[in-house]
């Protein structure tokens, strides 16, 4: 029994680092039509040798596929400089700072994204994020719901909905949501893992032994972590 405590545990201290990492974070920048007509007119000076907002929104994605989040933030201000309407400027650079940890300015960055387009469902879903990140679970709640009412398929926002149930003790909503995740994408690796874990703490052992099973099926293909620590609970709960 102790080693079964403690092995969930294990899954548990996991679960919070794992479960509102969803896919889909940062954002291209394409200008728009009449950018692309000053930008050609603006090409025809040789004199001219300036970086649009596009360029450096561009090379901050470029530094964040690397990692280089504080190398990216500097690109997605230099953008924000260039053009203070750039939303996506704002946008990348707050899922910069939730990467570091810096709530707090990814939070003023979703705002400021959010005010420049109201109807960003990921904005709204980011910067649930950044609240349960601050351990502000209603906040992130109401970012969350407002996520899944202009975009009712975005499966991420159900993903961290369901997380920020459980950290508030509604299990079955917890559920329900990482359910729906997965009525839209039945090969989420991540939902199945956070269902797992949400049955086990409801009591409902047979469909946690399910999700875990759905989850190593799916796990491998898609990069998704502790493959072993699952397996291994696995084991256990159907001894």
């Amino acid at each position: 029994m102790k080693r079964l405590k403690i092995s969930l545990c294990v899954l548990i201290w996991l679960a919070g680092l794992n479960l509102f990492m969803a896919c889909g974070w940062w954002k291209n920048s394409e200008p728009k039509p009449h950018v692309v007509e000053q930008l050609a007119e603006a090409q025809k000076s040789p004199t001219v040798n300036r970086k649009s907002a596009t360029d450096y929104v561009r090379q901050g994605l470029d530094y964040a596929a690397q990692g280089k989040y504080d190398l990216a933030i500097a690109e997605f201000t230099k953008a924000q400089q260039e053009n203070p309407d750039a939303a996506e400027a704002y946008y990348n650079r707050g899922v910069a700072y939730i990467k570091q940890g810096q709530y707090s300015q990814a939070i003023i960055d979703f705002n400021q994204t959010i005010k420049l387009n109201p109807k960003d469902a990921n904005a709204y879903n980011h910067r649930g994020v950044a609240y349960r990140g601050q351990g502000q679970m209603d906040r992130a709640i109401s970012d969350y719901n407002q996520a899944i009412r202009l975009n009712p398929r975005l499966t991420t926002a159900y993903l961290n909905r369901g997380v920020a149930y459980v950290k508030n003790g509604q299990t079955p909503k917890a559920i329900a949501d990482f359910d729906e995740a997965l009525r839209l994408d039945p090969n989420y690796a991540k939902a199945y893992f956070n269902k797992g874990l949400a049955c086990e703490q409801a009591g409902r052992r047979p469909d946690a032994i399910r999700a875990y099973k759905s989850y190593l099926k799916y796990a491998p293909s898609q990069g998704a972590q502790y493959i072993e620590p699952v397996r291994q609970r696995l084991q256990e709960l159907s001894q």
